[in-house]
């Protein structure tokens, strides 16, 4: 079979594959293996986030397109989000810093000890580097999002790079602070200032 065109180069992605006709072999197309947050299918995810903020940040959409399970919470509660997370074995949630504030200051009784690593979606100021320690302390990998909560999802993340696992942690925190890696459904990102000047930032 004719081989296809090469693939758009793009550096938030790991790998792709090539996706052919099963009885002409033509190629298709390519779907791309995100590097980027890790919702695999058949997912737990503990709704945290309110539908007011750009429906649940759009997850209400995504994982039932993962074929996952949606665990409802009503009220922010922390000993309530420990004991959801226990019982359906919850695997990724969103919340702003705030609940993580709560979530590593909860009293030792409202605590229980996670099963497995938890993948938490942060958005919003970024955290102290305190609570992105004292969350990876308890279990929980945080990754911080940018996007404009009243009108979109998330348009920016920090898409990990494996080479950082090397820093220091104080240096690992400074970094999951910042989010400059477009999502692959945003068109482009631009840092601008009130004159619609194009900022240039360092690499």
């Amino acid at each position: 079979p004719t081989p296809p065109p090469p693939a758009p180069p793009s550096f938030f992605f790991l790998s792709e594959d090539v996706i052919r006709d099963s009885s002409t072999s033509r190629w298709l197309g390519y779907v791309y293996k995100r590097q980027a947050w890790n919702m695999p299918n058949r997912l737990n995810f503990l709704t945290i986030v309110p539908m007011f903020h750009c429906n649940g940040w759009g997850y209400p959409w995504t994982v039932p397109m993962l074929i996952g399970r949606t665990i409802c919470l009503r009220n922010i509660d922390v000993k309530k989000i420990f004991e959801l997370i226990d019982k359906y074995n919850v695997t990724h949630f969103g919340g702003a810093p705030i609940v993580l504030n709560m979530i590593t200051g909860a009293p030792e009784k409202d605590r229980k000890k996670l099963k497995q690593k938890v993948y938490v979606l942060t958005a919003g100021a970024p955290p102290p580097s305190i609570i992105f320690k004292k969350m990876k302390s308890l279990g929980f990998e945080v990754m911080h999002v940018y996007g404009l909560t009243e009108t979109y999802g998330h348009v920016t993340q920090c898409a990990w790079n494996e080479s950082w696992d090397e820093l220091n942690e104080e240096k690992q925190n400074e970094i999951k602070a910042r989010q400059g890696v477009r999502y692959p459904n945003t068109e482009g990102v631009a840092i601008m200032t009130v004159s619609y000047t194009h900022l240039t930032l360092p690499t």
